[in-house]
Parts: C-alpha cells; sequence; structure tokens
C-alpha cells in the first residue's frame, strides 16, 4: 500500500477474531478483558502522574525557592512534548506495549528517585525530565492499543470511557499525596507516588501485541501529515490551549472576584466524566468532525461565561460547558485522524495529534502570560475563547 493511502480498518491485525463478534463492542472475545486490563494499568500510571500539584508543595518544602519550583515543574513540558512526538516511530520499531511499559517504568524510576533527591536541584531536574519522558510516551501507546481493541460500531464512546482513566485520579490522588506529605514528609510521599506506575506496568502483562507496520522509517508519520489530519491536528492544539489556560491561570483569575475555585473546577470535572460514561454513549454515532465542533463551541463557551461570571451560579454554568466540552474533544479528534487507517499504523497519527494537544497544553501558557500582561485575565479569557469559535468555524467551512 502506497504511504498515505488510507485502508478500512483490517482484521488481520487480530486473526483470530470472529466476524460475529467484530460486529459489536470488541475486536473478539479477548478483546474486552484486555481492554479493562489496560484501563487499569492507565489509572495506576495516572495516579502516578497526578502529583504535579502536590509536588510544587514538596518542593517548597524541601527548600527551593519561587524560581527554582517554577523550573522544576515547567521542566516537564519538553521531554512530554517530545516523547509524544517520537512516540509514533518507537510503536512501530518496538511494539507499542513495549514503549507503554517503558513510559510506565520511567514515571516509576523518575517519581521514586525524587524519594533520594527532592532536595537536590540538578538530580530533581532529571527526574523530573525523565517524569515528563514518560507522561509524553504514554497516552499515545494507550490511545493506539485502546483503538486495537474496539470494532468501529462503539470505537468513539470506549475511546471516550479509556481517555477518562487519566482525570478520573486527579480527584484524590493529590489528596492522598497531600496526606501523605502532611503526616509522613517528602521522601515517602514520593515514594508512594512512584509505586502504582509500576504495578501498572506488570498489570499490563498477558496482552496481546499489534502487528507493527512493515515500513519503519524516520517518525512514521506517513498516515499523518494528510490533509484529513488538518482539522483534527488543528482543533487538539486550540483544545490544549485552552485547557492549558484552565489549568495555569484560571485559578487567579477566580481569585480575583472573591469566588472559591470548587465552583468551576467541581461541575467542570462532573461534566468531563459525565460526558465521557453518559453523553458519548447518546452522541458516539456521530461524525467526528460535528462532535469536536459541539466540543470546541461548548469549551469556548465555557470559558468566555466564566470571563464575565461574577457569582457562584454563573462559574458553576461555565465549568458545567467547559468540562462538558473538554469530554469531547482529545478522544474524538484522536478517533478521528485515525479514521480507515489499520490498527498497527496508528502510532504516527495519533503521535501527531497528542503531540499538538500537549503542545497547547505545555507550551502555549508561556506566550499567555504577555497577554495576561497587556490584557488581564478577563480579557485573555475572552480572546481565547473567540479563538475557540473561529477553530469551530474552520471545522464548519473547511470541507476538503
Amino acid at each position: 500500500m502506497a504511504a498515505g493511502i488510507r485502508k478500512p480498518d483490517a482484521m488481520s491485525d487480530l486473526p483470530h477474531a470472529h466476524t460475529s463478534v467484530y460486529a459489536s463492542s470488541f475486536v473478539d472475545e479477548l478483546a474486552q478483558k484486555e481492554f479493562v486490563q489496560l484501563c487499569i494499568a492507565s489509572v495506576m500510571m495516572s495516579f502516578s502522574t497526578a502529583h504535579t500539584i502536590v509536588a510544587s508543595l514538596a518542593f517548597e518544602r524541601s527548600g527551593f525557592d519561587l524560581h527554582s519550583i517554577g523550573i522544576l515543574l515547567s521542566s516537564m513540558a519538553i521531554p512530554t512534548i517530545l516523547g509524544s512526538l517520537f512516540s509514533g516511530a518507537l510503536i512501530a520499531r518496538f511494539g507499542v506495549l513495549l514503549v507503554m511499559r517503558c513510559a510506565m517504568l520511567c514515571a516509576f524510576v523518575a517519581i521514586g528517585s525524587l524519594t533520594f533527591t527532592h532536595d537536590l536541584f540538578m538530580p530533581a531536574l532529571l527526574s523530573r525530565l525523565l517524569w515528563g519522558a514518560g507522561v509524553g510516551l504514554f497516552l499515545p501507546c494507550g490511545i493506539v492499543y485502546a483503538q486495537s481493541r474496539l470494532s468501529p460500531t462503539r470505537s468513539i464512546y470506549f475511546i471516550s470511557v479509556y481517555s477518562s482513566m487519566m482525570p478520573v485520579t486527579q480527584a484524590f490522588a493529590p489528596v492522598l499525596g497531600e496526606f501523605m506529605l502532611d503526616h509522613f514528609g517528602v521522601a515517602p510521599m514520593f515514594a508512594v507516588a512512584a509505586a502504582p506506575a509500576g504495578l501498572g506496568a506488570l498489570v499490563s502483562i498477558g496482552l496481546r501485541p499489534l502487528a507493527r507496520p512493515p515500513h519503519k522509517r524516520g517518525l512514521a508519520m506517513s498516515n499523518a501529515f494528510q490533509q484529513s489530519s488538518f482539522l483534527p491536528v488543528l482543533s487538539l492544539l486550540l483544545a490544549g490551549s485552552i485547557y492549558g489556560y484552565s489549568m495555569a491561570y484560571l485559578a487567579p483569575s477566580i481569585h480575583e472576584r472573591g469566588l472559591t475555585l470548587g465552583a468551576f473546577f467541581l461541575p467542570s470535572t462532573l461534566a468531563l466524566l459525565g460526558g465521557r460514561f453518559g453523553g458519548m454513549r447518546i452522541l458516539g454515532s456521530m461524525h467526528p468532525r460535528n462532535l469536536v465542533n459541539i466540543g470546541m463551541v461548548l469549551s469556548a463557551s465555557g470559558l468566555l461565561l466564566v470571563a464575565f461570571a461574577q457569582n457562584l451560579f454563573v462559574v458553576a454554568l461555565a465549568g458545567i460547558l467547559f468540562g462538558g466540552g473538554n469530554s469531547i474533544l482529545y478522544p474524538v479528534a484522536c478517533s478521528w485522524i485515525t479514521q480507515g487507517i489499520p490498527a498497527s499504523e496508528r502510532g504516527g497519527p495519533i503521535a501527531l495529534a497528542t503531540t499538538a494537544f500537549y503542545f497547547g497544553l505545555y507550551a502555549m501558557p508561556f506566550p499567555q502570560t504577555y497577554m495576561i500582561a497587556a490584557m488581564g485575565y478577563h480579557m485573555t479569557e475572552v480572546v481565547l475563547a473567540l479563538i475557540g469559535f473561529a477553530g469551530s468555524a474552520c471545522l464548519i467551512l473547511w470541507r476538503k
């Protein structure tokens, strides 16, 4: 098959699949068990990596000043983006399961090493860089393997369910981290945080490997850089930029008005989980372009509403809209960019999609600081919301 030409999903990647099962949600009898196994491993990996907020407190208690803490926290951006970018090439060469397990072991070693190096700047920086590489590699691998277990009829819904494994741990992992930090100290906190990533690698044992693509050159992006990939990648770049702003700057913006953070972030998280577990069951049959458009409009509307919110009710409504939009964008755009590509060749497109999302999430908050300095938080939110609406217009008007 010529590079860049897509063919329908083939069962050749799973030679023992049965057509009767293929018509249901999973490709064969073992795939449902493997999907659940993957979800458990992903929850464990996410539990270990959901300690960024607690890590800042830990570094503060280790004696670092604010500038050093900022460097340690932001240092994850570069290896995370590079890890996601090169994940497609590594998947093509070594197989998705080996790369995924290496990602979990990177997180295990990186977080565990902070047990001994949390008060030394350069060793702690190296640990954070390795931590970022593990984060960047893991999600593309998880998405590629999850998609390979699913039949096309329910792929969007179950990819949405799988992608919920990451944010769901943010509800309780930082709480446990804070408890460990307050009662046992910095070193035990990092030791406990590292353990789930190592267990996740063990849980993944027994999963069936995927067939590798016949061509393993370069970044394995031959199926990624196509005209049909432009809109999914643009959507994820914009979605990551808006979501990155909410994680970096929405807290001080809400505090400026004397409102509590929970009024936005609790409804937002509940809406995100509700959208992926419930809403996508209803909307999953829609075309991915239309679903991504809905997600973009909801996220932009939530950010625009919070820019003018002056009471808890409006902030909560903004959180619901924002979380509902985020529940759609990443998993659906990943399903969109891999339409018609065999499971063994999806590493490149997923790598490109995740890199676009991570670039918006980790890199765009830096230029956003200049927008905030020039216009303030509220006008920055308005501008970012308008950019989101412009992205929605592109989804409607771009029909090539």
